[in-house]
């Protein structure tokens, strides 16, 4: 089985695809060089790369914060817990003897007492009830 190359600037000859490099860079206005291949010589476009591209500043990470209200509705509770970590998602506290991780987006609202080193969490009761903070 017989392949055939589909470049279409690939010569036999050094001297010729030199040539034609030399034309290509005259008329197109972008270098053009020679590289050998197993099939030939073959004439390509040479691009030139800046020495130093500087790095682009990383966009500031967005923080969710939400404050609490200072009058409770219906159906809303607040707890105080001591504060483990907070991440972008999720605040973890210890309840007890074990760690609680809750959501940002099912808390209705919180607040850092960093002196204390707690948190009190603002929460709708039927999120409370299935974290078994209710009964």
């Amino acid at each position: 089985m017989k392949t055939e190359l589909a470049a279409v600037n690939v010569y036999p000859q050094r001297n010729v695809a030199a040539v034609i490099a030399e034309r290509l860079s005259q008329i197109k206005g972008a270098k053009h060089g020679v590289v050998q291949i197993p099939q030939g010589f073959q004439v390509v476009p040479i691009t030139v790369c800046p020495e130093y591209v500087p790095p682009t500043k990383a966009k500031p990470i967005a923080t969710i914060t939400k404050t609490m209200g200072e009058s409770l509705k219906e159906g809303e509770v607040v707890f105080s817990f001591p504060l483990v970590g907070e991440g972008l998602t999720y605040i973890t506290v210890l309840h007890g003897a074990k760690q609680m991780a809750f959501g940002k987006t099912t808390l209705l609202g919180w607040e850092k007492d960093i002196v204390a080193g707690t948190i009190k969490l603002k929460m709708s009761a039927s999120v409370a009830k299935k974290r078994g903070l209710l009964t």
